[in-house]
């Protein structure tokens, strides 16, 4: 198992934390979860998997998810956006999806999945769309 280090920094509306191939931050009611890690394998997966549950369970309904560093995502990490958009309808909320770069842009788009997430292609469009 890899250790993982978290760094959390806080100030007013505005959150920054840092886990191993994962950083957080918060804009006002919104989480981004950015992956910083070139791939995501099952291991990875697995992990940003319970990232999500807790993110989730600890109230955040509006999740944006920032693939901008990312190359490669393993077919279950696509399941485990799945999951989490469901259990954020539940709650009124969204999982929106930003930062697709060519090999995951295709995924996501041969997949059929940017007919269930909205993927914008800055930062600021996707935070936007949230208080549309």
């Amino acid at each position: 198992m890899e250790s993982i280090t978290t760094n959390i920094f806080s100030s007013g509306n505005y959150m920054m934390s840092f886990s191993g191939n994962f950083k957080k931050e918060r804009h006002e009611n919104i989480l981004i979860e950015i992956i910083t890690a070139k791939e995501i394998d099952f291991k990875k997966a697995m992990y940003f998997k319970d990232i999500l549950d807790e993110d989730i369970s600890e109230g955040y309904n509006n999740i944006l998810v920032d693939l901008s560093d990312c190359d490669f995502i393993e077919s279950s990490f696509l399941g485990i956006l799945v999951q989490a958009s469901k259990k954020l309808k539940i709650n009124n909320g969204n999982l929106k999806i930003i930062g697709l770069n060519a090999l995951p842009d295709n995924i996501f788009i041969l997949g059929g999945f940017t007919k269930l997430f909205q993927v914008f292609k800055t930062r600021q469009e996707a935070i936007q769309s949230f208080a549309a």
